[in-house]
């Protein structure tokens, strides 16, 4: 059995092709699953060439009648990013400690979590300290 790692698909972008060796590298994706991942660095790369034009071009774009308005990819780049995020929900892969890595929407979820919980603050403690402080006791 070879142990070399497949090479990207053809017409993959940089973006695309980098993803695509991370994910092959560290995970043994089934045929289905490289379809998946084969539709998410496609999607990388266009994402990737949004931004380049979006930053190329500015946030701000002039409208029809000269007015300031927001660069009209800024929309299709949103729903590229959800669409990304789902795909790669949908893949499943889990990290070295058997959990399922988060995507971008889940991980900002969970760090809204944890801000609303603890309301913006943090310890004054660290529990190793209140630990040794016990036990100084």
């Amino acid at each position: 059995m070879s142990t070399a790692t497949p090479r990207p698909p053809a017409g993959l972008g940089r973006v695309g092709a980098g993803f695509w060796r991370k994910v092959i590298t560290e995970f043994d994706p089934s045929t289905a699953e490289q379809e998946r991942l084969l539709m998410l660095c496609r999607l990388k790369d266009r994402i990737a060439a949004e931004e380049a034009l979006i930053a190329a071009e500015g946030l701000v774009v002039e409208g029809s009648q000269g007015q300031p308005r927001p660069h009209p990819m800024l929309s299709q780049l949103r729903a590229d990013q959800r669409l990304a995020d789902q795909l790669l929900a949908r893949l499943e892969l889990v990290d070295e400690a058997g959990e399922t890595i988060p995507t971008g929407r889940q991980a900002r979820s969970q760090a809204g979590h944890a801000a609303r919980r603890w309301g913006g603050r943090r310890p004054h403690r660290k529990v190793t300290e209140m630990g040794s402080r016990r036990a100084a006791s």
